[in-house]
């Protein structure tokens, strides 16, 4: 299940004091979508830190108005890395990623959950990006949500 982390691109350090299940996220995202903000969602394991996750993160903030990081959970991360990976916890990794200037929320998502993300940003026009989803799997959800 989710074990969210959530931070916000004010620039505070304290980014556990804002953490949100799934279902709050898709509260949060709600009320951004009442208030017709564009919400963009990018996945991914985020292993061992570097200068591609920041960058990565920098382009899917210019996409839309807010930002949320779905951080693969361990089962779903070892699959996607291989063996003896993911190298850190899928909470530790999202607190890093939590940190990130530009970062609005930050959830783990098993597989289910993260397409069913993806399917419902799709619905509202928000767009995404995925490193767990196959590409046939990703259009599908892609155009099935259109």
């Amino acid at each position: 299940m989710s074990e969210p982390v959530s931070g916000r691109s004010s620039g505070r350090s304290d980014t556990s004091s804002r953490a949100l299940s799934l279902d709050s996220l898709r509260e949060a995202l709600a009320a951004w979508r009442a208030k017709d903000v564009r919400v963009v969602l990018v996945s991914g394991a985020f292993d061992l830190p570097q200068a591609g996750h920041a960058r990565r993160v920098r382009e899917a903030r210019r996409r839309g108005d807010r930002l949320v990081v779905a951080v693969e959970a361990d089962a779903l991360a070892a699959r996607t890395l291989g063996p003896g990976r993911p190298s850190s916890k899928a909470a530790d990794r999202a607190r890093v990623m939590a940190a990130l200037r530009g970062v609005d929320a930050v959830t783990i998502v098993t597989e289910v959950e993260l397409e069913r993300l993806v399917s419902e940003l799709g619905e509202s026009g928000g767009a995404a990006d995925s490193d767990a989803l196959d590409r046939e799997r990703w259009l599908a959800l892609r155009a099935s949500s259109r």
